[in-house]
């Protein structure tokens, strides 16, 4: 409960961040105000890239509780944290035993990724709960061939296809297929039941191809992505996963064949350093295990992600769910019928780790953005670090326990640190959103409010509501007076020389906050890589 508190807290206080969230955010909102949930539209432009799961969830929560930052996360992050920890307690109950369930549930709720999920809102999020809900639900269909399951398991399959494309049934057919091989249950692979699963997919899958083939393949003269004669159905079912395996995706970046492999480290904190060593045993002990479609799902998956031309971070999220039932499986077998070697060497490395986490915060809290001692957050952190100890040398407590209250208290206390106190810190320095919120707040007319030059404006547009129309200073002698221009001060001193008579109302530092680096970190280095952004009323 205290993991879900956390990550409520973050959809709550945290703006939202340009692009990819922002972008998604506008998009959401646009699809709301109108009412077409069957095309997408960014900006007025045809949308083609991400399925709508995401964009229906967030615009109903919309029409539900109305609009705000809040409003935009908490449908898709009730999805993935409750949908997906479920997931993984009913796999565990079927195969493991209660304790391995709850243990399971744990790490997921509880690792670095499903934090970030709160408010870095992607498509990832409900891809990796539906996954893992259709994995677990084809689970029990394959054990009891009950048809009540094999639905459940279809529809939880098909929304996962509308969160991210096909890549949702290629991990399901990994997880699933592994089983299939290893038990050489070649009559489970041709039964007919799956056609029954097939249909309901495409039901569910139907609206979406629907607004795809209005929108796009009865337009073959429609401009997209810079092409003509664009299939949406194609791009979909093809283009959007597989071309970036087959080099026909435009998409590019010069990431490493092992670059998912250190994004889960990181990704999967505390958790990812016994998730490997879960996965070297399970490996070992592979024909004595009740079941495969784990190590098939983590195995094949970062595999065949890793052959991607284009990767980033969250990719990886689909395999959280293997990695925490692996680990809780390990956990449970170590610390309660398992070798006893074990327990000291994961205890020390484990034990290394969290002063790291411990360390870092205390970086961030004290330098990057520091507290001072009347702020409650630094007294909350101060307890929060006195429990992880009391627990990691409380001898009251079973070896297990040792292990995973301070593990779970500590990755609890980085990201509520993270969540009320950095993030909304470092949001300050994201100008359009700021800038955004001070104009809706003081009511400045936002038909006369306009961007002079260009740059990211998803979070701007988000939270006025409204497209902000983007100038040049030929329009700019056009328009009716007194304006506002969101203007970059490099480029306000040069329009000085247009202008008669201005006011500078407001200004704001900017910088790409999804991109940290050592030198904005640093505060003596910080002025030299932000871009001051002033909010400039023209008479």
């Amino acid at each position: 409960m205290a993991a879900i508190g956390v990550q409520l807290a973050g959809a709550w206080c945290i703006d939202v961040m340009d692009v990819d969230s922002a972008q998604y955010a506008s998009i959401s909102l646009e699809m709301f105000k109108s009412k077409n949930f069957l095309q997408v539209f960014d900006f007025g432009r045809d949308y083609l890239d991400k399925p709508p799961l995401l964009f229906w969830a967030s615009s109903f929560s919309f029409w539900i509780l109305g609009v705000s930052q809040f409003t935009f996360r908490i449908l898709p992050l009730l999805l993935s944290v409750f949908v997906g920890g479920l997931a993984c307690y009913r796999f565990c109950t079927l195969f493991y035993n209660r304790h391995t369930a709850n243990l399971a549930m744990l790490f997921y709720l509880s690792s670095q990724t499903v934090f970030l999920m709160a408010f870095d809102l992607r498509t990832d999020s409900l891809l990796t709960s539906f996954v893992m809900l259709a994995i677990s639900e084809f689970a029990r269909y394959m054990n009891s061939l009950n048809l009540k399951n094999l639905f459940f398991g279809a529809v939880a399959l098909g929304l996962a296809m509308l969160a991210k494309g096909p890549v949702g049934l290629v991990v399901v057919v990994f997880a699933l297929g592994s089983q299939i091989l290893m038990t050489q249950n070649w009559k489970m692979l041709f039964n007919w039941h799956w056609l029954i699963a097939l249909v309901v997919v495409l039901l569910i899958l139907m609206p979406m191809n629907i607004g795809l083939y209005q929108q796009f393949d009865l337009h073959p003269e429609k401009l997209v992505n810079g092409l003509k004669g664009v299939s949406g159905l194609r791009f979909f079912y093809w283009g959007q996963s597989f071309g970036r395996i087959t080099g026909e995706s435009p998409w590019k970046n010069d990431t490493d064949k092992l670059f998912l492999v250190h994004s889960y480290l990181w990704s999967c904190l505390p958790w990812s350093l016994i998730t490997l060593v879960a996965l070297f045993f399970k490996l070992k002990k592979i024909r004595s295990s009740p079941e495969f479609m784990t190590i098939g799902g983590f195995l094949l998956t970062i595999i065949a992600l890793s052959f991607s031309a284009y990767k980033l971070p969250h990719y990886i999220n689909v395999i959280i769910p293997f990695g925490s039932i692996l680990s809780a499986w390990f956990i449970d077998s170590i610390y309660v019928s398992g070798s006893v070697k074990l327990r000291l060497p994961i205890r020390i490395v484990q034990g290394i780790l969290l002063t790291g986490l411990w360390l870092i915060m205390t970086l961030l809290a004290l330098y990057v953005f520091p507290m001072t001692a009347k702020n409650l957050g630094l007294s909350v952190l101060f307890i929060a670090f006195g429990f992880s100890i009391y627990y990691w040398f409380n001898n009251n407590e079973s070896e297990g326990m040792k292990l995973i209250l301070p593990s779970a208290i500590t990755i609890i206390s980085v990201n509520l640190f993270m969540n009320t106190f950095f993030y909304p810190n470092l949001l300050q320095y994201q100008a359009p959103s700021v800038l955004a919120k001070f104009v809706v707040s003081n009511h400045i007319p936002q038909n006369r409010f306009y961007v002079y030059g260009s740059g990211p404006t998803g979070s701007m547009d988000f939270y006025i509501q409204k497209i902000v129309p983007t100038i040049d200073s030929s329009v700019l002698e056009k328009l009716d007076k007194p304006c506002w221009l969101y203007i970059p001060k490099s480029k306000f001193r040069s329009l000085q020389k247009l202008v008669k008579s201005y006011t500078l109302i407001k200004e704001v530092p900017n910088y790409p906050v999804t991109r940290l680096n050592i030198k904005f970190l640093n505060r003596a280095t910080r002025p030299k890589v932000i871009e001051q952004i002033d909010l400039v009323k023209i008479d």
